[in-house]
């Protein structure tokens, strides 16, 4: 994100703090990059075509046609050579596309794009809440109904969770639910998740209410207000957890013997932008 903008709290950086402070610090205070594995990769290759699908001719989006456009999206995509380097040291180019295939042969286990026409295809939406708290998304498609009914769709490229344990996923859709109404002044009917990895593709719906889309602003600006106060002690904790065996800052974590730089100032003064200050939402 270009500190040229007002900084926002997304789904994935709101999450990052609820999974561990210290990481959302590294990772959007301090912005240390973290280097990109195939399996990101893949993510974007498949979300490419998927978006380019809708450029085909409906007669044209069947699944031979769409899976036939990998290798030229692939070359658009390793044209970055900080992607192809990396995508190197851990797989192949080949086993990627491959891969990426499968994926969106599992795809059309669950739609059929030839009956769709998206309204909206990575739409960026972004929104100030009464509150004052800024909030910002991407999402992966929007339908609308003749009836005016909208539907959202996010693809994920992982396999589907245990459907006991959603609630990361169901955050993530209440988010783009609230963004949506908030720029549109239109609730979405139903929002899905696609998960097309694993061997065993399966859609995650939530069909928001008025009242859920309420309840979340509150949700999403108490989280905010834990945010605040750890950028104006700039102390940011550490939460250790199974997920640590992923984290890419382990070796700065103290939670692993390390040491984390200090976070500028002026970067927690940036930050601190998103939304209103712990102090004035005290006593309301």
């Amino acid at each position: 994100m270009s500190e040229s903008r007002p900084p926002a709290l997304s789904a994935s950086s709101a999450k990052s703090f609820l999974q561990c402070p210290l990481q959302f610090r590294l990772r959007f205070v301090d912005k240390i990059p973290e280097p990109r594995n195939a399996a990101m990769l893949k993510g974007t290759l498949v979300h490419k075509v998927l978006e380019d699908m809708f450029d085909l001719p409906r007669p044209e989006r069947h699944s031979e046609r769409v899976i036939a456009t990998v290798e030229k999206e692939w070359e658009e995509v390793a044209a970055r050579t900080d992607m192809l380097e990396v995508t190197l040291q851990d797989t192949s180019p080949e086993e990627l596309i491959r891969q990426a295939k499968e994926l969106l042969t599992a795809y059309f286990e669950l739609e059929d794009p030839r009956n769709l026409e998206p309204s909206g295809r990575e739409l960026g939406v972004e929104t100030v809440l009464p509150s004052g708290l800024r909030l910002r998304g991407f999402i992966d498609r929007v339908e609308t109904a003749p009836n005016g009914a909208v539907r959202i769709i996010d693809y994920k490229t992982g396999k589907a969770p245990d459907m006991r344990f959603t609630s990361e996923f169901v955050f993530q859709m209440r988010m783009y639910a609230l963004l949506y109404r908030e720029t549109h002044r239109v609730l979405p009917r139903r929002t899905q998740l696609l998960f097309l990895g694993g061997g065993n593709p399966q859609v995650l719906t939530f069909d928001p209410t008025n009242e859920d889309a309420n309840q979340f602003a509150e949700e999403i600006l108490e989280i905010w207000l834990e945010i605040a106060n750890r950028i104006e002690s700039g102390r940011f904790e550490t939460k250790t957890s199974r997920l640590c065996d992923w984290c890419y800052f382990q070796n700065i974590c103290p939670a692993f013997g390390g040491t984390p730089p200090e976070v500028p100032p002026e970067k927690l003064a940036y930050m601190s932008q998103i939304g209103p200050s712990p102090s004035g939402n005290r006593n309301s």
